[in-house]
């Protein structure tokens, strides 16, 4: 207000006559430029210390595209083992994915297994497949990475048909992350 009380440019170039006009126009054309300097000040901010971050997590069966918009399906019909592949994708900050664990749930009809021995993942005692996201980024503090894993579906003795729908799910969202996956069809047949 004592911009325009000093330096009303409208009413000093004579464009409106009326100096309550002039004062009206002049103040709203100031507020307009003051907030389009606010925003980028805080857009700016907002890159530099609050960058999007993201983790995507992607179930896939060998050999086809991985993208999170697919719904797999596969079927156990005997004892031999189907592999799913568990695609990571982690843009974020260490210190955001602090404690964060990505999980599979088991279910009863199937068990998952790891075809090796991995240190940043592993089926826990209650069957379910589990992901430490800090680990994946081993002494990095920002990362980009992608990391896929392979994962084991055996069938169980079970009668008749089953069919469970799998996704993976964080044992927590923090806000500042946004976690986008998929989900994945097991059934078996007879």
């Amino acid at each position: 207000m004592k911009l325009v009380g000093c330096f009303n440019f409208i009413q000093k170039f004579g464009l409106v006559n009326d100096s309550d006009k002039a004062f009206d126009i002049c103040t709203t054309i100031y507020f307009t430029i003051l907030d389009g300097l606010l925003l980028l000040i805080v857009e700016k901010v907002r890159e530099t210390y609050f960058a999007p971050q993201a983790i995507i997590a992607i179930l896939s069966k060998p050999g086809e595209m991985v993208n999170h918009d697919t719904f797999p399906d596969i079927v156990l019909q005997d004892e031999t083992p189907k592999e799913v592949l568990l695609t990571i994708n982690i843009d974020a900050t260490k210190s955001v994915c602090r404690g964060l664990k990505l999980t599979i749930e088991g279910i009863n009809f199937a068990t998952m297994q790891l075809p090796e021995v991995n240190n940043f993942a592993g089926v826990d005692a209650m069957g379910n497949f589990v992901v430490e996201l800090e680990r994946l980024f081993g002494n990095q503090e920002q990362a980009k990475t992608s990391q896929t894993f392979r994962i084991l579906f055996l069938r169980e003795p079970v009668a008749g048909i089953c069919q469970s729908e799998l996704r993976p799910i964080m044992n927590r969202e923090p806000l500042r992350i946004s976690y986008k996956s998929n989900k994945i069809m097991v059934r078996t047949e007879g």
